[in-house]
């Protein structure tokens, strides 16, 4: 039998996101008195499960959980629907010993445990450090903040430009530096490959083959392997808390 909480009162539930130097986001989570610290790991990519967890709250669903690494171990979010007007979170250990407590438990609103958990994790979009440390992004979305251009525009705009002027422009490698994607497709500057090169006769080339090549180079994924914060919007979440506003605990009517 799962665990009920101690208190069958709703409780207030607040998150908090910490993004760091490294892959991770830390987080605190409270719960009444409850306090839970942890991370998500960009090498585990835990945002569209988590997502989609919120969102199957967001629809009705009377159960659903999902589960992350987090570097070390392995830890289970679980909503569940306990009778007409009663909701239990969990989170527990995923790979929990038999009658092992969870790590924190107590009846929530769905709608407040929702936000909770969604509005303060949009406000990472944007941060150098989720930018730095964390998203997975293509070449031309690093560069595009700052000329405002499309895909399609940046490419047709690079078309104009000689090697020379990519280089000064976008940072594109010249043709003396070696440009590499590992095997995942993510872009490093190296030294002695010739397996991914700026070509020196790149400024005689037809417009066709120099789209198709500058299509190529500036859809690499550089760096990080976590889920961009923009990619975790949803209109489902969105739909069901509404505007925003401050969280207002839903005591169980006696």
């Amino acid at each position: 039998m799962r665990s009920l909480p101690e208190s069958r009162e709703v409780q207030e539930l607040s998150v908090e996101y910490f993004p760091t130097e490294f892959d991770l986001i830390d987080f605190r989570i409270k719960l009444g008195e409850q306090l839970l610290e942890d991370r998500f790991s960009a090498v585990f990519d835990p945002l569209p499960a988590f997502r989609s967890w919120l969102e199957a709250v967001a629809v009705g669903v009377t159960r659903c959980s999902f589960w992350f690494d987090d570097e070390g171990r392995e830890l289970e979010f679980e909503f569940e629907q306990y009778s007409f007007n009663e909701y239990i979170l969990r989170i527990s250990h995923y790979f929990a010993n038999p009658g092992e407590p969870p790590l924190l438990c107590g009846f929530v609103d769905p709608r407040a445990m929702v936000e909770a958990f969604y509005r303060p994790f949009l406000k990472l979009d944007g941060n150098p450090q989720i930018i730095a440390s964390w998203e997975r992004y293509r070449y031309w979305e690093i560069i595009s903040p700052e000329s405002q251009m499309t895909l399609d525009e940046t490419v047709e705009f690079a078309l104009g430009l000689s090697a020379a002027e990519l280089s000064a422009k976008f940072g594109v490698p010249p043709p003396e530096d070696q440009f590499c994607p590992n095997a995942e497709g993510v872009g490093e500057l190296v030294g002695g490959s010739d397996f991914y090169q700026m070509p020196a006769e790149f400024d005689s080339w037809p417009d066709e083959k120099r789209r198709a090549f500058l299509n190529e180079l500036l859809t690499i994924t550089f760096d990080n392997s976590g889920t961009p914060i923009r990619d975790f919007r949803s209109a489902i979440v969105e739909e069901f808390i509404g505007e925003p506003s401050e969280i207002v605990v839903a005591h169980k009517a006696d």
